[in-house]
């Protein structure tokens, strides 16, 4: 996260969630920058997670590993562009350019420029959102999760 992309958007905020993560952040990224623009939780769950879902321009997920995320899911169901790796089953999540960007795990300069591309074009971000609620609609809802549950069970 570049100091440069805080200081053109003072309002912007990251939310950054994972169990005890703080003090890992803290120390990895965050030390030199303006600590009123993040903040920390453990887990978001129920409510919460959808409020702050809802109000999100953006989602980040820069994994290493990871299998096909709920959170990505989460996200697209909210309408929100999404930016993660191009790992596991997330490409069967997200189309690259379409609903979001994936960018190879450790990419920092790629991540940094999807966000900036995001941040400052609005009616992408927008677009990308929609989309995302598409799949989700056609892929993810629980509809077509129980009739692809209930096909597996049919002999």
């Amino acid at each position: 996260i570049s100091n440069a992309l805080i200081s053109k958007n003072n309002n912007i905020k990251f939310v950054l969630c994972g169990r005890d993560k703080q003090d890992y952040y803290y120390n990895n990224f965050i030390n030199n920058r303006n600590k009123s623009n993040f903040v920390f939780f453990n887990y978001l769950r129920g409510k919460k997670k959808i409020d702050f879902l809802k109000r999100s321009n953006i989602f980040i997920l820069p994994r290493y590993i990871e299998n096909s995320p709920i959170s990505i899911i989460e996200a697209m169901s909210a309408s929100i562009p999404i930016i993660s790796t191009n790992i596991s089953g997330i490409p069967e999540q997200i189309i690259h350019n379409k609903n979001g960007f994936l960018i190879k795990p450790g990419d920092t300069n790629m991540l940094k420029k999807y966000i900036n591309i995001l941040v400052k074009n609005k009616t992408l971000a927008s677009k990308m959102g929609k989309e995302g609620r598409i799949i989700f609609k056609n892929k993810f809802s629980n509809d077509i999760s129980y009739k692809k549950l209930i096909s597996l069970y049919k002999i």
